[in-house]
């Protein structure tokens, strides 16, 4: 499954009790909240809840429990700032994938960690595998917080909401779906992804 679909049936189990719709029996059947999700819902909890868009989570795509670290990513309040906050990003990432690449390609001294290499090497289990650094490459990632944003949307979404939770129920649909917005552009009506996606 993909991180944005996964992200998406996350938000249903994260998002809908945050806003305190009440789940009856139809939205539960709709929207199961399996066992096995409970720790990327707990992932998906902190990314909203506990980090603004001004700190970067470093963590393994294919498994949520895999936290490498929170990093900084810089106020974006000053114009201009997206391509440096992008170059930070990357610059991040070129850092864990750098510690993923020595535990990958040589054996290193476990005893003597610090930084970057000792929160990757507890990360994954403290492990001297190579191939599960080698793996783990393969799935490095880093998640822009977005508790800021999502306070943006909760305000933002207050003339929506109500009507379109009736749109939705009138077409016998849950109205629990009225929340996805605040995935996809938190509620702001001159949103427009890269994709050429546009509005709520």
């Amino acid at each position: 499954m993909s991180v944005r679909l996964l992200f998406r049936a996350l938000f249903f189990a994260l998002v809908v009790p945050g806003l305190a719709l009440a789940q009856r029996p139809a939205d539960a059947a709709l929207f199961p909240r399996p066992p096995e999700l409970k720790e990327a819902v707990e992932f998906w909890k902190r990314v909203f809840a506990a980090y603004g868009t001004d700190q970067g989570v470093v963590h393994d795509s294919e498994d949520l429990t895999v936290v490498y670290g929170v990093e900084s990513l810089g106020s974006r309040a000053e114009s201009g700032r997206d391509r440096e906050r992008q170059r930070a990003q990357q610059s991040i990432l070129s850092r864990y994938r750098r510690t993923l690449e020595r535990f990958a390609n040589s054996q290193v001294d476990t005893a003597r960690l610090f930084g970057d290499d000792l929160r990757v090497w507890t990360a994954l289990g403290k492990t001297t595998d190579p191939r599960r650094y080698r793996r783990a490459l393969e799935s490095l990632r880093l998640q822009v917080g977005q508790r800021d944003r999502f306070k943006r949307g909760l305000v933002a979404s207050e003339p929506y909401l109500e009507s379109v939770r009736g749109i939705l129920r009138s077409h016998g649909v849950s109205d629990s779906l009225a929340v996805l917005p605040f995935i996809e552009s938190a509620f702001n009506v001159r949103a427009s992804s890269r994709a050429g996606a546009v509005g709520l």
